[in-house]
């Protein structure tokens, strides 16, 4: 619950290494991501295509433990609001983050997961850009930050599928301008931990197994093939 003062959340059990913020009981444009790689303080809109912003009183500091927050509206607004963090960190075979800064021609980058990514998500840091997502097709990409489906484009990831060293990107704006700064997220299934999939709707219930014993803790759905 906000306080509308600073603060801490704490009882997270690991330092942090991206600390993502959705405000539940107000309106907001976005659920917002701040990371320890970027610093402090640099907020991305995953609901909007704006550049990253310098947010003063957003977190203030990533801990041993959880992260410090400001006062803005959309991280620690006053008591009546009401606010779910979530908490990634760095871990071989699941999650990775970099950032790189784009060359305006076809090239990979480095990204250290140890395996083959199966989400990727790159962010244009410096310019308002679309967020481009790869989701284990070299030929497509989605957007996160819209309702399209996914499109064919080869500009995006360059017809290459990612390795357990690399992945490439295009040449489109929004994952590979010429001197411009980008952050990628790379995520990939670990049984147990993280599972990466797809399934068919069948306009009834059904169950996605994703091989957790005690459920997931956060679940991300897109439809690919409609908007």
């Amino acid at each position: 619950t906000g306080t509308g003062g600073a603060a801490t959340v704490t009882g997270v059990g690991f330092a942090p290494d991206l600390h993502i913020v959705g405000r539940r009981t107000a309106t907001g444009t976005g659920i917002r991501f701040e990371d320890r790689l970027r610093g402090a303080t640099r907020e991305l809109d995953s609901g909007s295509t704006s550049a990253e912003a310098a947010v003063a009183q957003s977190v203030t500091s990533f801990n041993i433990d959880g992260s410090s927050l400001g006062t803005d509206a959309d991280w620690n607004a006053n008591a009546a609001d009401a606010f779910i963090n979530w908490f990634f960190r760095r871990y071989r075979g699941v999650f990775q983050e970099i950032a790189f800064t784009g060359t305006g021609s076809a090239h990979t980058e480095a990204h250290g997961l140890t395996v083959i990514p199966e989400v990727i998500i790159v962010k244009n840091r410096a310019q308002a850009d679309a967020w481009a997502v790869y989701w284990g097709d070299e030929t497509d990409y989605l957007v996160l930050n819209t309702t399209a489906a996914t499109a064919d484009d080869n500009t995006y990831w360059n017809d290459t599928a990612p390795t357990a060293s690399v992945f490439t990107v295009g040449t489109a704006h929004n994952v590979n301008a010429s001197t411009e700064t980008y952050v990628a997220y790379l995520f990939a299934s670990l049984s147990g931990i993280c599972k990466i999939g797809s399934y068919t709707g069948n306009d009834s219930s059904q169950t996605i197994n994703c091989g957790f014993a005690a459920g997931a803790r956060f679940v991300l759905i897109k439809s690919y093939n409609a908007t």
